[in-house]
């Protein structure tokens, strides 16, 4: 599995309100973590030990060198060889879980095509990919890449996606992706609000590939010939569902049971103990076959 997706630095703070406008907040609470797609899915594709490479860049600075130390401690395979400054994403929490945010952006958005050099794309079988990276530096690259390494795109809007572009979305369209996104992300790309089967027959039509929407109610597919839903075991996690069915699909699980695997590890926590339960759920799933 080739991944192609930010490895950023989250600051949260948690407040009793979320303000309005420039209202003043108190904070109550303040945590630092590492979230981006690119981290979410090598640390899962490590966890259950399936191969993968990742491509991108962690960046220098207090923000990059945080994550990079981070996924090193975790033992994931990560870059920081861009002497650029990360950035971070600044998320401001209610008790309820609601939310807001703002990015201030740096180089871990970047693609560096020298990290291409020497590399056989026909050893990786699929590419999970991320909108964000068609944001910073060698989107234009980026995509060059993707056209000759003519394999299986999972792709996932990311939190930038808006400042792609149509034309960035357009080529990606004519490469056939699978679409996994959020509810928020599935209106964005179709233009505005409308109901998911609505939504996801449209978006076929673009990519000729299924299209997977998360909701409250499940993963809704759209495939072309039927639809499908898979129900969510605990509250949506687009990082979370994503990885999680990616796995699946490296471990032989076929499309439609990767979406029901992936739904079932919503609320998966990291101890060995869980980790087990699931690599005897994606055995059982597979001598299903």
């Amino acid at each position: 599995m080739m991944i192609i997706g930010p490895v950023v630095t989250d600051i949260i703070s948690y407040v009793a309100k979320l303000p309005r406008g420039n209202e003043e907040m108190v904070i109550d609470g303040y945590e630092q973590r590492v979230d981006g797609m690119g981290y979410h899915t090598a640390l899962l594709m490590s966890l259950f030990h399936f191969p993968y490479e990742m491509f991108a860049d962690c960046g220098s600075g207090v923000y990059g060198t945080a994550a990079y130390d981070t996924c090193v401690e975790e033992g994931l395979e990560v870059k920081q060889n861009n002497p650029g400054i990360a950035g971070c994403t600044y998320h401001v929490v209610d008790p309820e879980g609601n939310y807001q945010y703002f990015c201030v952006p740096g180089v871990e958005y970047d693609f560096d095509p020298d990290m291409m050099q020497e590399i056989d794309l026909k050893q990786f079988g699929s590419i999970a990919l991320s909108g964000d990276m068609f944001c910073g530096e060698g989107a234009d690259e980026l995509m060059e890449m993707l056209r000759e390494a003519e394999l299986p795109i999972y792709f996932q809007c990311g939190l930038r996606i808006d400042e792609a572009g149509e034309n960035v979305l357009s080529s990606l369209y004519a490469l056939n992706p699978v679409l996994l996104l959020s509810e928020a992300d599935a209106c964005y790309l179709n233009g505005k609000e409308e109901a998911a089967d609505i939504i996801a027959a449209k978006l076929y039509q673009k990519t000729q590939a299924p299209v997977v929407i998360l909701r409250e109610e499940g993963a809704y597919c759209h495939d072309g010939k039927e639809n499908f839903m898979a129900p969510l075991d605990g509250s949506v996690n687009s990082d979370t569902f994503f990885a999680s069915f990616l796995s699946a699909r490296c471990a032989g699980v076929d499309f439609k049971n990767a979406l029901v695997f992936a739904g079932e590890c919503m609320d998966m926590d990291e101890t060995e103990e869980t980790l087990q339960r699931y690599r005897e759920r994606l055995a059982a799933m597979i001598m299903q076959k």
